[in-house]
């Protein structure tokens, strides 16, 4: 999946929804383009529906560490982390 969402963040760069140059530094920043009304509108509504889920992951992202021996990736052995600096 990884090469599918790397085109899907490519094109949102290029499409300025998100900073190009930034996405070229594996970092992500909003762009200058505004999101169309129906597209926040369904991401509100879903958002909203699976409130426990964001709640979770934001825990995930917040207080758990992602490298390291034990990491998140190497916790869930979904991305390697053997080479991870620490």
């Amino acid at each position: 999946m990884k090469p599918m969402q790397l085109a899907a963040l490519e094109t949102l760069a290029t499409e300025n929804y998100i900073d190009y140059a930034a996405f070229l530094n594996d970092t992500f920043k909003a762009g200058d383009r505004e999101i169309p009304e129906e597209v926040m509108s369904r991401t509100n509504e879903l958002n909203h529906a699976q409130a426990d889920l964001l709640d979770f992951l934001k825990v995930l992202a917040e207080d758990y560490d992602l490298s390291g021996p034990n990491g998140l990736k190497a916790r869930t052995e979904l991305m390697e982390y053997r080479y991870d600096a620490i």
